[in-house]
């Protein structure tokens, strides 16, 4: 059902998440995290599932705010935890399909990973930001990049059909900053920034798209911030 975007483990294959539901004529049945290789083929991208489910049912919906590559990593970012949302990484190589290398940001603290794929319900686990109630404003589908005008990285994110957010912070995995917000009262959801269309790469101009369920609107968010 929800699935994350893909990121890169090498010049062969990236990876990507799913939550997989089994759907039939009764309730809805939670099965749990299952990954994919993805590699490139001639006309479009080859998803290859590897291996059992890396999770049951109780265990958070991983990726599916977002998942990045950065230092040597593929970090994981998910609904959940006491602010709302839970990063999990793994070293960027063949460990992502090996559930026992995953490890969790411990909520409160600046730099503590421990071994973890967290249950949903649990508030160990979780990112930082300074927005004023401590938590974001963030559910599913969003995107993490590096700005090169901030050089910072960026949080884009939202509300379903209500808010769209923005955080930035020095390391991929916080603390974050308070919130900015980009849209209000805007019914969409699912916000993939496209970085690449930047002119220059600059990211001085970033452009993302959302939702809903038909055609996808195209957003450009210019910024003049003071860097001195």
């Amino acid at each position: 059902m929800d699935t994350s975007n893909v990121a890169a483990i090498n010049e062969t294959h990236g990876v990507a998440y799913g939550f997989e539901v089994w759907r039939g004529a009764g309730e809805d049945v939670r099965r749990g995290n299952c990954v994919a290789s993805v590699t490139l083929g001639e006309d479009k991208p080859i998803a290859t599932r590897m291996g059992p489910l890396l999770t049951g049912p109780e265990a958070i919906e991983m990726g599916t705010v977002a998942i990045l590559r950065a230092e040597d990593y593929i970090y994981l970012y998910s609904a959940g935890g006491p602010s709302r949302l839970i990063i999990t990484r793994v070293p960027a190589t063949d460990d992502v399909f090996d559930a026992s290398k995953y490890e969790s940001l411990e909520y409160g603290t600046a730099d503590v990973w421990a071994a973890s794929i967290p249950e949903a319900s649990n508030l160990k686990y979780g990112m930082a930001t300074a927005n004023h109630n401590g938590e974001f404003g963030c559910l599913v589908y969003g995107s993490v990049f590096y700005s090169n005008y901030f050089n910072k990285y960026v949080i884009i994110c939202n509300i379903h059909m209500a808010a769209t957010n923005m955080y930035i912070s020095d390391t991929p995995y916080g603390p974050w900053s308070e919130e900015y917000g980009l849209l209000r009262g805007w019914t969409g959801y699912g916000s993939m920034v496209h970085p690449m269309y930047s002119p220059g790469g600059s990211h001085k101009e970033i452009y993302f798209s959302q939702g809903p369920n038909s055609v996808f609107n195209m957003f450009k968010v210019s910024f003049d911030y003071d860097l001195g």
